[in-house]
């Protein structure tokens, strides 16, 4: 599992979880050693609407299901720096201080449920995250609540 993200602690609940942070970060890497200020439920990973800041971090974390085996890819849209880790595996990093961009990476996933973590962070301006995933027998399409459990 990843650190700091114990199976046990997310299976028995639904959808995801989002730590928030209110500092300035420069790279996700910081989110590490910050402390949340609260957290949020979400269904899918996105900004919850609560946040109106445009300086904060988000830790993002539950169960990804995939329905099928094969390779999974997924495309990790944000503004400024993001990461994707599925697993113990860094599928995208694409940290740093930049506009609204993407960055797609791959993973090969058994049958089943996978512990999903997506660290973000925006140091002003505005501000953007959105996963999309494209399945073993699939086409691009953007992850709905049924893909996390």
């Amino acid at each position: 599992p990843l650190p700091g993200v114990q199976v046990e602690d997310v299976k028995n609940a639904f959808g995801l979880t989002a730590q928030y942070f209110k500092q300035n970060f420069r790279t996700v890497s910081q989110l590490a050693d910050a402390e949340p200020v609260t957290s949020y439920k979400l269904t899918i990973p996105q900004i919850p609407a609560e946040v109106t800041e445009a300086v904060f971090g988000l830790k993002i974390d539950g169960i990804f299901v995939a329905k099928e085996a094969g390779i999974y890819e997924f495309e990790l849209t944000s503004d400024d720096g993001s990461m994707l880790k599925i697993g113990n595996r860094e599928v995208i990093n694409h940290d740093g201080l930049h506009g609204s961009t993407a960055k797609n990476g791959q993973i090969a996933l058994e049958e089943g449920n996978h512990p999903i973590q997506i660290l973000y962070f925006d140091a002003g301006g505005g501000y953007g995250l959105k996963l999309r995933v494209k399945e073993p027998s699939g086409t691009w399409r953007e992850v709905t609540e049924d893909d996390f459990h």
